[in-house]
C-alpha cells in the first residue's frame, strides 16, 4: 500500500472514530442543571394581629408573576385580582386590575424602545410616567409624571444609586425618600413605607412597623440558571415595593 492510500486510510478511521465519538458524547449529555428559586406564595397584612387582606401570588410557567389573588382576610372571599401579561419578549406589558365583590379596576400599560428599555408605565384616565434621563450605566435617572394624553408634567422624580447599584434616595414634590440595605443588598428600611425588614436564610419573612405586619410565606420552583436569575431579579422587586413606585425595570423582564 502507497504512503498516500495508508494516509488516506488513517483519516478515514479518525473521521469515523470522531463521528462515533460526537455520537456518543451528545447520547451521554445530560440535561442542563436546574437551578432552585424561591418565590412568594402568600403575604399576609395584619394590624393589631388581625387579617387586614391576604394575597396568594400565581406563577406562569418560566416563573415570572403571573396573577395576585387577594382576599379579605386568610379564609375571606376573594374580592380583587390583577393580572399581568408579557409581551413576545419576556416583558410585562400590562398590568390589569380587575375587581371581584369591589372597587375599581385600573390598567397599566408599558412601552418599551427598539432596544427593548423601558420607556414609559401609562394608567389609562390617570398618569403617565416617562423616564426623560438615564446614566451611562443605562439606569433610570430621571423620571416626569404627566396628566394622561398631556403633556402637563405634575411631577419629577430624580433617582441616585449607592455604590453597589441600589437606589438609595428618590427626590420629588413629596420630598426625599431614602433607601438602606445590609451588606447582601436586601432593603432594610425605607422611610417611603416606614417599614423595616426582617430576613431569615435571605429571605425577607416579615415586616415591621408599629403595630402593622406584612408576612410572606415561599414556594421552590427549578428553572434553568438563565431564567432563575431573571425571576430573582423580579422576586427582588416585589418584595421591596416601595421601589416599585413609579417604576422599576427588575419587575417588568423575565
Amino acid at each position: 500500500m502507497s504512503k498516500t492510500k495508508k494516509l488516506l486510510s488513517v483519516l478515514l478511521c479518525l473521521c469515523v472514530l470522531s463521528a462515533f465519538t460526537v455520537v456518543g458524547v451528545q447520547a451521554k449529555t445530560k440535561k442542563p442543571t436546574k437551578k432552585t428559586v424561591y418565590v412568594i406564595a402568600t403575604e399576609d397584612r395584619l394590624s393589631d394581629g388581625e387579617f387586614i387582606y391576604f394575597t396568594k401570588y400565581v406563577y406562569n410557567k418560566k416563573g415570572g408573576l403571573k396573577r395576585q389573588d387577594e382576599y379579605e382576610g386568610k379564609d375571606g372571599k376573594l374580592y380583587h385580582q390583577t393580572i399581568i401579561k408579557y409581551n413576545k419578549k419576556g416583558r410585562v406589558s400590562s398590568f390589569y386590575g380587575k375587581p371581584i365583590l369591589y372597587g375599581g379596576s385600573h390598567v397599566y400599560t408599558f412601552k418599551y424602545n427598539k432596544k427593548g428599555k423601558l420607556t414609559a408605565k401609562i394608567l389609562v384616565a390617570g398618569k403617565d410616567y416617562k423616564i426623560k434621563k438615564r446614566d451611562k450605566k443605562g439606569r433610570v435617572k430621571t423620571i416626569k409624571e404627566y396628566v394622561t394624553g398631556t403633556n402637563t408634567v405634575e411631577d419629577t422624580y430624580t433617582l441616585a444609586y449607592n455604590k453597589k447599584g441600589h437606589i438609595s434616595k428618590v427626590k420629588s414634590s413629596y420630598g426625599t425618600t431614602k433607601y438602606k440595605y445590609d451588606k447582601k443588598g436586601n432593603l432594610t428600611s425605607d422611610m417611603f413605607e416606614n417599614y423595616k425588614n426582617i430576613y431569615k436564610k435571605g429571605l425577607l419573612i416579615k415586616k415591621t412597623s408599629g403595630t402593622n405586619q406584612v408576612v410572606y410565606t415561599y414556594k421552590r420552583i427549578k428553572l434553568s440558571a438563565k431564567q432563575a436569575k431573571k425571576v430573582k431579579k423580579q422576586q427582588w422587586a416585589l418584595i421591596n415595593s416601595s421601589l416599585n413606585f413609579p417604576l422599576n425595570e427588575d419587575l417588568l423582564m423575565l
